[in-house]
């Protein structure tokens, strides 16, 4: 699975006021909404089945937590890397994501072969593994400070009353 978790970590007293926490909740529902576009993005040129994305907002007593994340297979294979590949794509073949990138492009090339059982009736050996993309880590590497002054901005409307 992939998933990303981002949580407010207040005072438990500056939450018990319910305009900042209204704010903090309202801010943190924009920020899920733009790291699940981010997530995206990543698929916008895939062709046949994208992954689902789903987003979760979780208000507990003492924190607000928003999470972005699938369990697409295919998706964390990419995301995370492989050490090997079981399938054999033709000379010339270009990915449709590259890594780090949050865009996608139309994919050149095709799959010759696919599956383990059939490279290897075929005597071909594993091809060299999936380069990983890590969106989550350059959606944080990007992101992060913003995430962090969007919510000290919403702590302050709710201060504010705004």
């Amino acid at each position: 699975m992939i998933k990303m978790t981002a949580h407010s970590n207040l005072p438990v007293v500056l939450l018990r006021f319910r305009a900042i926490r209204e704010s903090i909740e309202r801010e943190m529902l924009i920020q899920i909404d733009l790291f699940h576009s981010l997530y995206k993005t990543t698929t916008d040129n895939w062709e046949g089945t994208k992954p689902k994305f789903v987003r979760e907002f979780e208000n507990t007593s003492n924190a607000i937590i928003g999470r972005v994340y699938t369990q697409d297979k295919i998706y964390r294979f990419l995301h995370d890397g492989t050490a090997t590949r079981w399938a054999l794509m033709n000379k010339g073949y270009i990915s449709e994501t590259t890594p780090r990138l949050f865009s996608s492009r139309k994919k050149v090339g095709e799959v010759v072969v696919r599956t383990r059982g059939k490279m290897m009736a075929m005597g071909i050996p594993a091809q060299k593994g999936i380069e990983a993309r890590e969106w989550t880590q350059e959606i944080i590497k990007r992101y992060e400070k913003k995430f962090h002054k969007a919510m000290t901005l919403a702590v302050l409307k709710g201060i504010g009353g705004n």
